[in-house]
């Protein structure tokens, strides 16, 4: 008996690590870590995409791959449109089944970082590279956030890809394997376009004679991409009607101004992610000591410290180099792309950094390669008890973090206390107050973020609704023609504001302003129901039966054939 416990020790469950062994640690680490968020509920933009959202709802991928919430403006972005109506299709709105499927995508994506890093470092430093990456408290927003599962996907597709180039001959076959992988996460997310770069690196460094073959099937992806985008979709790059977003008001040059800042915010979160926030808005608006001269700094020292250790490598370690060099450009690549060169929606978010983590991650890797080999055994001793602390450590801060999504009100509450005052996120939190009969509390919270952010539309129309569930329909309109002054394409504001005009029995104003309202807006049925009883209550029985006939055939519900039908047979619609 005692033989046999003596047998058996951590380090021989460790060693030999096998590729099974490898899937087995990581799938039952990534649930112990993760395991504390499965029953948490849908939270920000979860119920915009998926809960309210009566696109996904059924599956028909014509409309799936037409303009919708996943498909306008820049983006498109229809096989995530697709999964969440595949998951709905089976489990309506029962958030477990997707969390459920998001932690097993990351272990899968973990299991493919650690195939790549194995491909280029001992298979010991691989896999602890594979692990933090696994359990780092920057990836939460990836896994717990079921919205941004598309973030996750795309990685997964893309590092399939780099693997299938790593490891085959390039050939015909496998050429146009990579060209389906890369359309797949392009259809997905385009940011894409990294792991495009990240295989031309990779191709020109260690497959160069391979290069035509590499162009075709990328060019190919690109051009199947851009034909379902503009043929099938009908979505093109316009940002008509996108909120207003603070780094989006800004010019090139105050962009440029915020890159210290946003460069230094994904290092120190990297190294010590302390402060974890959602929804992150806030722009330098001068440059001072805090806010740009000590990013600078410590940036600068940062990548100086990476530009010195490539010409160690270079002298010492040239076999090295390429590899560093390969993870170099994936990160910086990463972090070029989000520095807002492009103005994207937020400042920053933790999300964004999936991708680029790989590459922070491999340039470590390569480090510790170095670093490792000349260890004695009392050293590697030293350094494998640090790995296991940092390891846990990070592994806690991932398990503490989950619980702060578990629902709306608790991430926005503690976000807010957390990081301060967030003008969307006091107008998100005002919005989950309503929807529990608390309007005294969302007031407060939308009359803060309309100090914070008055350009805004959201936050007014919000704020009238609230005054005009209090009665006071003066003040109520004047905040929704505010909302609709902030942004003409806020189409919340022109229904709100319509759905008051009956209310308070205007009805000729309604009228004027509901035909207004249609020509902005010709496919609301809603807007044709109001425009129905303005008319029928003016006394004008055709006009109100054309409204409400084009009403049911814009969405032939229940409630709309009825009104049609009490209009036809000249019956009361109270």
């Amino acid at each position: 008996m005692h033989d046999r416990e003596q047998a058996f020790s951590l380090k021989s469950f460790f060693v030999p690590l096998t590729t099974k062994k490898a899937v087995h640690i990581i799938v039952i680490v990534g649930f112990i870590v993760f395991g504390n968020m499965l029953f948490n509920a849908f939270v920000w933009d979860d119920k915009i995409f998926i809960l309210y959202n009566p696109d996904v709802h059924h599956i028909n991928f014509l409309q799936l791959f037409e303009q919708n919430n996943f498909n306008k403006a820049t983006y498109y972005r229809p096989l995530v449109a697709t999964y969440f109506a595949f998951l709905y299709s089976i489990f309506g709105s029962s958030t477990f089944f997707y969390h459920l499927l998001q932690v097993l995508i990351h272990a899968g994506v973990t299991f493919c970082v650690f195939l790549l890093y194995k491909k280029f470092l001992p298979q010991s430093i691989a896999f602890v590279l594979a692990l933090i990456f696994l359990v780092h408290p920057i990836n939460v927003e990836s896994v717990s956030y079921i919205a941004s599962v598309g973030n996750i996907l795309f990685v997964a597709f893309g590092l399939l890809a780099i693997l299938l180039v790593l490891n085959k001959r390039i050939t015909l076959k496998i050429g146009f394997i990579v060209c389906l992988l890369l359309l797949v996460a392009l259809l997905i997310k385009e940011t894409t376009v990294l792991f495009v770069l990240a295989l031309l690196v990779l191709v020109v460094i260690f497959k160069r004679q391979k290069i035509r073959d590499f162009a075709i099937s990328v060019a190919g992806s690109i051009f199947l991409y851009l034909f379902f985008r503009f043929f099938i979709g009908k979505v093109f790059f316009d940002k008509t009607g996108l909120m207003p977003i603070p780094i989006m008001d800004l010019s090139l040059g105050e962009r440029i101004l915020q890159m210290p800042k946003i460069v230094f915010y994904y290092l120190k979160t990297f190294f010590f992610p302390k402060t974890l926030l959602i929804d992150q808005q806030w722009i330098v608006t001068k440059i001072t000591i805090a806010d740009f001269y000590l990013p600078l700094f410590i940036d600068s020292v940062f990548f100086i410290c990476l530009l010195l250790i490539g010409f160690y490598i270079y002298k010492e370690k040239g076999n090295l180099l390429k590899i560093y060099l390969f993870f170099v450009i994936w990160f910086l690549s990463g972090l070029l792309f989000h520095l807002q060169i492009i103005p994207l929606d937020m400042t920053v978010a933790d999300r964004w950094f999936y991708f680029t983590l790989i590459g922070l991650l491999g340039i470590i890797g390569v480090i510790l390669h170095l670093a490792i080999a000349n260890f004695s055994k009392n050293h590697k001793y030293i350094f494998y008890t640090a790995v296991v602390i940092v390891i846990c450590s990070l592994a806690l801060r991932t398990v503490i973090r989950n619980t702060n999504w578990q629902n709306a009100i608790v991430l926005y509450s503690h976000d807010l206390h957390v990081g301060g005052d967030n003008y969307d996120i006091h107008n998100n939190l005002g919005d989950e107050l309503m929807k529990i009969n608390q309007p005294n509390l969302a007031k407060k919270h939308f009359q803060k973020s309309v100090e914070l952010a008055p350009n805004q539309s959201i936050n007014w129309s919000n704020l009238g609704v609230v005054y005009a569930l209090e009665g006071d329909t003066s003040t109520a309109k004047k905040y929704l023609l505010k909302a609709i002054e902030n942004n003409s394409s806020f189409y919340p504001a022109y229904e709100k504001y319509g759905f008051i005009l009956l209310k308070d029995k205007n009805f000729i104003e309604a009228v004027d302003f509901l035909r207004i309202t249609i020509e902005k807006f010709p496919n609301k049925s809603i807007i044709y129901i109001f425009l129905a009883e303005a008319e029928y209550r003016l006394g004008n029985k055709n006009e109100a039966l054309q409204a409400a006939y084009k009403a049911t055939q814009l969405d032939p519900s229940e409630y709309n054939l009825g009104i049609y039908d009490a209009l036809k047979l000249n019956l009361s619609i109270d």
